[in-house]
């Protein structure tokens, strides 16, 4: 961690140690003294008083669903759940239960598909 902490001081309150033996702090965490920061913009942003948006130009999917896979999968994130699920991913039944219910889309959409088939 210390090399990380090196690269990118706000990561300088995170060990393994600390890691281990308590609820990880809210990033940023500059050094080992510091809570965390729950709010990360309170007021104003690092750059003043507005925030900068920079629009980006749209890009299809290079892969899009077709007869022999008719579904997009996506790394996992919903709206309530952006980012690394701070907020919510403390929450096993939440996870467990879309779990489930990707599992019964897949077997209503591919009848024959198995577990081991559909992990590779």
């Amino acid at each position: 961690m210390d090399e990380i902490a090196a690269l990118a001081p706000s990561y300088g309150g995170y060990s393994y140690e600390r890691l281990e033996r308590e609820q990880p702090p809210q990033w940023p965490c500059p050094n080992q003294e510091h809570a965390g920061t729950p709010i990360l913009h309170v007021g104003k942003f690092s750059r003043g008083e507005r925030a900068l948006f920079k629009p980006s130009d749209y890009v299809p999917s290079a892969e899009l669903p077709d007869e022999e896979y008719p579904l997009i999968f996506s790394t996992g994130r919903i709206l309530y759940q952006y980012h690394t699920r701070t907020m919510t991913g403390k929450r096993k039944r939440s996870t467990v239960l879309r779990a489930g219910l990707l599992w019964k889309l897949i077997r209503l959409m591919r009848p024959n598909m198995t577990l081991r088939t559909a992990v590779g």
